[in-house]
């Protein structure tokens, strides 16, 4: 991914929510390093996704739902944190455009 180009709002907000491929992730992580819009971009597409979150009705999760969410999303997290382990963060000079 070129400095050039910037990054789409859509990427930008799979990349807020670690939606994305290690490879894209990556790519998308050095041109935040060099582009200052799509910085800025980030940022404003983090407070909206906050700003969703928090203006979404809450309902009370059945208990047994709530468990079988919560077993799920700890195996998931232990999945991608030994992912992100494996996985070296880019340093700016392993970023070439």
């Amino acid at each position: 991914m070129s400095s050039k180009v910037h990054i789409a709002q859509e990427e930008l907000a799979l990349y807020a929510m670690g939606n994305l491929q290690v490879e894209d992730r990556d790519e998308v992580r050095c041109h935040l390093q060099v582009c200052t819009g799509c910085r800025e971009e980030l940022s404003n597409v983090v407070g909206d996704l906050i700003a969703l979150a928090v203006g979404v009705e809450q309902h009370p999760t059945p208990e047994r739902a709530r468990r079988e969410f919560l077993k799920r999303i700890e195996s998931e997290s232990r999945f991608r944190i030994e992912e992100m382990r494996r996985t070296p963060v880019p340093k700016e000079k392993d970023c070439v455009d």
